[in-house]
């Protein structure tokens, strides 16, 4: 029924890619030390309108949203502290920043927190 109003109503005859949800994923050919650029995001008030650090997860993905993840403050306090100051005091808006990032493991990504990128077009 959904496809059918959005067809109908908004023009569009294509679905979403699974890629671009929001659910973590990880790509498929994961080799180890996979680079990538990431883009962080912090977690945004819609009352009042503005950027809200610690009100939720970070939410990070690269340019194909092949990899998507989540980084919650219960997991490391310190580190989400410290990416949400540098996205805050250097980042677009003060709502997200672009890392240079490295893919360790499967469960395992380290972000390049010491040099903000430019805004790139994702």
């Amino acid at each position: 029924m959904s496809r059918v109003l959005r067809n109908k109503f908004f023009g569009l005859n294509h679905t979403t890619p699974q890629t671009h949800y929001r659910a973590a994923h990880v790509p498929k050919n994961l080799s180890e030390g996979k680079n990538m650029v990431v883009k962080v995001q912090l977690p945004y008030n819609l009352v009042m309108n503005r950027p809200e650090p610690g009100a939720g997860p970070l939410f990070v993905y690269n340019k194909k949203r092949d990899f998507v993840c989540q980084i919650r403050r219960e997991d490391g306090a310190a580190a989400y502290d410290h990416i949400s100051s540098v996205i805050a005091t250097k980042g677009v808006g003060g709502a997200k920043a672009y890392f240079a990032a490295e893919l360790k493991r499967r469960d395992e990504l380290v972000i390049k927190v010491s040099e903000v990128l430019a805004e790139q077009p994702f």
